[in-house]
């Protein structure tokens, strides 16, 4: 028995031993750091990650830890002003390389402040930049009933009024559970305001305006404002009437099986 106990502490002490070597082996040390966007190239995003992953090279492949080298990056690419990068999982690519997998963010709508445009991203409403009001690209405006209250890169979307913020999660999770085909609509969008207490309104580029009444199947309105948006669109290009309703009047989304439109600027007489 003591013979055996001595072989089990023997082979465990040259495991040890073992294992301490490959780790510490330069054969398992980070070389290389390559960025990978998840949908679409972006050699310029791509190249900055590369540059500023904070991963010290040489260090074992082992040890790395993805929560701590995800955080450390986003901080490194904020230090260097970017921001519309999402920073999706590390992964190790043996014997030595590891890669980063990121998914580019975009602008989808922007709060006048302070003579600027604040823009934030579709996906999970943060700052991503700022620029002049004069020269705002062509997304939609969001319309408040506080005032923004976070001009910081990478910051939440947040307002003097609790409720706005709350508008906004909810109207952007509705933007991402879309059915097809009215993902393409979103774009359409030319404002929205959520500044009135229980109803959202939304411009759109032909001109008609959608109010939603707010309730917890948000994303099932959406879906039935686009759809009636859509109807409309189809008919304009057979019916010569429909032009002049898609220049103007609302499209009313009383739940998520009803719409009507009318010819009354509701969101002007509100």
């Amino acid at each position: 028995m003591k013979k055996n106990k001595k072989l089990l502490i023997i082979f465990a002490a040259v495991a040890a031993i073992t294992v301490l070597i490959i780790v510490n082996s330069v054969v398992f040390s980070v070389q290389h750091v390559n960025a990978y966007s998840i949908k679409g190239s972006y050699p310029d995003l791509d190249k900055a990650i590369e540059e500023n992953h904070g991963i010290r090279i040489g260090s074992s492949i082992f040890v790395l830890n993805e929560q701590k080298a995800s955080a450390r990056l986003k901080q490194n690419l904020l230090d260097k002003g970017i921001a519309n990068v999402d920073i999706l999982y590390f992964e190790r690519k043996f014997p030595n390389r590891v890669a980063v997998t990121y998914e580019r963010l975009y602008e989808y709508f922007y709060v006048p402040h302070a003579g600027q445009a604040y823009l934030f991203a579709c996906k999970n409403g943060t700052l991503l930049s700022s620029a002049p009001l004069s020269s705002v690209p062509a997304i939609a405006e969001l319309r408040l009933q506080g005032t923004l209250q976070s001009t910081q890169l990478a910051a939440k979307f947040a307002s003097s009024v609790a409720s706005d913020a709350e508008k906004v999660d909810s109207f952007l999770y509705a933007l991402a559970h879309l059915t097809e085909p009215y993902q393409t609509y979103k774009s359409a969008i030319t404002f929205i305001d959520i500044a009135s207490a229980n109803t959202l309104f939304l411009g759109t580029e032909k001109g008609v305006v959608i109010e939603i009444a707010l309730g917890t199947d948000l994303p099932e309105r959406l879906n039935m404002g686009f759809s009636t948006y859509h109807a409309l669109i189809v008919n304009a290009e057979r019916n010569p009437a429909y032009p002049a309703m898609l220049e103007s009047g609302t499209i009313v989304v009383s739940n998520a099986s009803i719409a009507n439109y009318t010819t009354q600027n509701r969101y002007a007489e509100r």
